[in-house]
């Protein structure tokens, strides 16, 4: 995923982080089918796209201090995004 958001960057062409994971998902589905299927992927862009989606919306409703907030909805928002998923394949939440 990095090394194709920096082919992207050094083409100089304007893109979101969420086609560059779409992208990325697409390519690694047409080289493996299975890794669909797997937790590990499934948790990791689950977490990547809390990140890019979740954490902005977050970030304003946390009190303290800017960095502070910051922080918080930067541990946050990939718990909530994952979350589902941890229960469903392991059957407990360890925050």
């Amino acid at each position: 995923m990095l090394q194709l958001a920096e082919a992207i960057i050094l083409s100089k062409r304007k893109t979101s982080l969420l086609h560059i994971i779409s992208l990325t998902i697409l390519i690694m589905l047409i080289l493996n089918p299975m890794s669909l299927f797997d937790p590990g992927a499934q948790l990791s862009f689950m977490a990547t796209i809390s990140l890019i989606i979740l954490h902005p919306l977050i970030t304003p409703y946390m009190p303290g201090p800017k960095y502070l907030k910051q922080l918080t909805a930067l541990a946050l928002a990939p718990f909530i995004m994952t979350l589902p998923l941890t229960w469903t394949y392991f059957y407990t939440v360890n925050p």
